[in-house]
């Protein structure tokens, strides 16, 4: 199983999003060179300007086809880290779909065809292509369990489908594809490991104008913290960006990893968790009556047994990640985070 080291070369696409951005600081300060992948030559310029002569851009507009052809080619990776994904997830749930699927295929394609010196591919999948509705309290997910419901209601309602099944289908199947690929192509110079996050808080560094356009996890926390949105008694999985960004450059560096679906979460939580940290670190949150039950059990439990064997991951709990995430929206958005 082969495995990576520093001052290897790293292709991460889509490089200025939320976690990708975290990734590139931990494989730059980790030694690494990177090549990111962005849309469009201002969103690299951002980049290059934070990290510096570590790391080079090439602009991807798209997902779609041989897209990733010319900056594999160009770029001769040792390694290939996929975190694009469609974002846009409003419209033909099957255009979505296929896009996520494309785009994580053209991924594979283009390294089996021109990155002659790539070892490891990681992508960034989701609890979201395992987490699905069970006839019981509680289940605890794992590795082994797949999101088959989101398609079928994908199907059923077409574009009458909520925009979060669609989601959920598009990253089951886009993994699902992969592991395909990796099964009907005997024989490759590289393995595969995909990540599964839970959901991602954490401090941001990647390029946001303001408040409304936050990334949707962060956005979710702030409203949350906010606004106490009615979640009900289903709680969620979070992990810190910081671990997951952390995990996927494990996955390159830890023989073990190749071949695995790795789950990232650090616990089941509840949002209440999240404002008594604020208020114990003296954040201005407004106080209210709490929205969820918290004496029930959690719904759904991600195992993150896989990550802290294989990659040896000690997560962040939700207070220091709670606390740490408002900081710095604070310190960059003070007007909306008192």
């Amino acid at each position: 199983m082969p495995s990576l080291a520093s001052p290897a070369k790293v292709l991460v696409t889509a490089a200025n999003g939320f976690i990708a951005t975290w990734i590139v600081f931990v494989l730059i300060n980790r030694g690494y060179n990177v090549i990111g992948t962005v849309r469009s030559a201002p969103k690299g310029d951002f980049l290059k300007k934070k990290f510096g002569d570590k790391f080079d851009f090439v602009i991807v507009e798209n997902l779609e086809g041989n897209a990733f052809d010319e900056a594999v080619k160009s770029t001769n990776p040792d390694a290939i880290i996929h975190t694009a994904t469609p974002i846009n997830v409003s419209g033909d749930p099957q255009s979505i779909i296929r896009l996520a699927v494309e785009g994580t295929l053209g991924i594979l394609q283009s390294a089996r065809q021109f990155g002659h010196n790539v070892k490891r591919i990681v992508i960034t999948s989701s609890i979201a292509s395992i987490l699905e509705s069970k006839d019981v309290p509680s289940y605890t997910f794992t590795e082994d369990d797949w999101n088959s419901e989101s398609e079928k209601i994908v199907e059923r309602e077409g574009t009458n489908a909520p925009a979060g099944h669609t989601y959920r289908a598009s990253k089951t199947k886009a993994e699902q594809a992969a592991w395909k690929f990796i099964d009907e192509n005997k024989g490759l110079h590289f393995d595969l490991t995909t990540i599964l996050p839970s959901v991602v808080f954490g401090p941001i560094l990647h390029e946001v104008k303001d408040v409304s356009a936050l990334n949707a996890t962060i956005a979710l926390f702030r409203y949350s913290v906010f606004k106490g949105a009615p979640l009900g008694a289903f709680s969620n999985n979070f992990v810190d960006v910081r671990d997951v960004a952390l995990a996927h450059v494990l996955a390159l560096e830890v023989p073990e990893a190749g071949g695995e679906r790795i789950i990232t979460s650090s616990a089941p939580f509840f949002y209440q968790q999240a404002i008594d940290a604020l208020v114990a670190a003296g954040y201005n949150i407004p106080l209210r009556e709490p929205w969820e039950d918290t004496s029930v059990p959690h719904a759904a439990i991600a195992n993150n047994a896989k990550s802290k064997k294989i990659l040896g991951i000690n997560y962040r709990d939700i207070k220091e990640t709670s606390v740490d995430t408002y900081a710095e929206l604070q310190g960059r958005f003070p007007e909306s985070f008192p």
